[in-house]
Formats: C-alpha cells, sequence, structure tokens
C-alpha cells in the first residue's frame, strides 16, 4: 500500500499547477494553457495506475511520475506567464521610450535587470531536459515579474505627463522653427 503522504504530496502539487493554470489563463485571455493540462492529465493517469498498483515499488514508481508531471505542469502555465510579463514589460519599455523613467520609478535599471535575468533563465532551460526541475525557480520569477510589470503599470499616469510634456515642448520647438523660417523668408523676400 502506498503511503497516504505520498498521495497528499501529489495532491498539492495538481492543486499548485490548476492554480497557476488558472492565474495564468485569466493573464492571458487566451484561454486553456494546453501544454499543462496535458501535464496534468498525465499525472491524473499515473495517479490511476498507482491506486491499481499490484505491489508498492510499482505504486511508488506511478506516484513519482504524477509528481513529475505537476511539476512540469506547474513550470509549463508558470513559463507562459514569464513571457506574458517580460511581453507587457517590453510594450512599457517601448511605450516610454522617449522619456527617462528613473524619476518616477527609481529602481527602473534594477527592475530592468531582473527582466532581464528572467529571459536568461527561460534561455538556459534545455527544453529536452527535466523542466520539472526549474519549477521553483519558475514560480519565483513569474512572482517577480508580475510584481515589476504591476509596479511599471502603476508608473503609467505620471509618465503619460512626462510624454505629454515632450509632445508640447517638440510641437512648440516645430512652430518656433516654422516662424523663424517664415521670418527669415520675409526679411529675404521683403
Amino acid at each position: 500500500m502506498i503511503m497516504p503522504e505520498k498521495f497528499a504530496r501529489v495532491a498539492d502539487l495538481f492543486d499548485e499547477a490548476e492554480s497557476a493554470v488558472k492565474l495564468v489563463e485569466r493573464l492571458q485571455d487566451e484561454g486553456v494553457v494546453v501544454p499543462s493540462i496535458n501535464e496534468l492529465r498525465y499525472a491524473g493517469f499515473h495517479i490511476i495506475q498507482a491506486i491499481q498498483a499490484t505491489d508498492q515499488g510499482s505504486g511508488s514508481e506511478q506516484i513519482a511520475r504524477a509528481e513529475k508531471h505537476c511539476k512540469r505542469a506547474i513550470y509549463d502555465a508558470l513559463e507562459l506567464g514569464i513571457l506574458d510579463r517580460l511581453n507587457a514589460i517590453r510594450i512599457f519599455e517601448d511605450d516610454y521610450r522617449l522619456v527617462e523613467v528613473s524619476p518616477v520609478v527609481s529602481n527602473y535599471v534594477e527592475l530592468r535587470k531582473e527582466a532581464q535575468d528572467a529571459v536568461t533563465f527561460i534561455h538556459s532551460i534545455n527544453h529536452n531536459d527535466d523542466r520539472d526541475n526549474h519549477y521553483e525557480q519558475c514560480k519565483v520569477y513569474f512572482e517577480r515579474l508580475s510584481s515589476i510589470a504591476e509596479t511599471l503599470q502603476h508608473s503609467r499616469p505620471e509618465l503619460n505627463k512626462k510624454l505629454r510634456n515632450l509632445r508640447w515642448k517638440a510641437m512648440a520647438t516645430a512652430l518656433g522653427l516654422f516662424l523663424g523660417f517664415l521670418t527669415l523668408l520675409f526679411t529675404i523676400i521683403f
């Protein structure tokens, strides 16, 4: 008979994976996170196999496989979440490329470094390797990037003021140049 704590561990991981899938589905508004759901389906298969196992070793092996699939489901869901948060940060950087962000977000350079660290992490994972070994790191990066994206989102109103001021200055400069050109033209003609 398989020990109840092994089933409890898988149940906890399954719940965590399901929560990660739901979170990322809401975040992306694109519906189902298929790779994670497939991993949870495989986990369920192995749980059934463990329940039906006739010997302790086979049942424990099936539980270990189910646990691995749950961890992989967490990784897959959170990886998508990380990519979504990185995209939100990239959009922010593009939107405010013309203004200095640091006076509004004092730790902006550090936040960008943390985002780059997440990119490096994602690129460092060998997708043929066992990604389930990295699910906890993935969780940390996702939570941090979510916080960064939220901080940047909250800074948009102040940065929009800076953009408006920049546009007004550009328009005033263009108008000044135009009027200067007209003055020069009239001076030459008359």
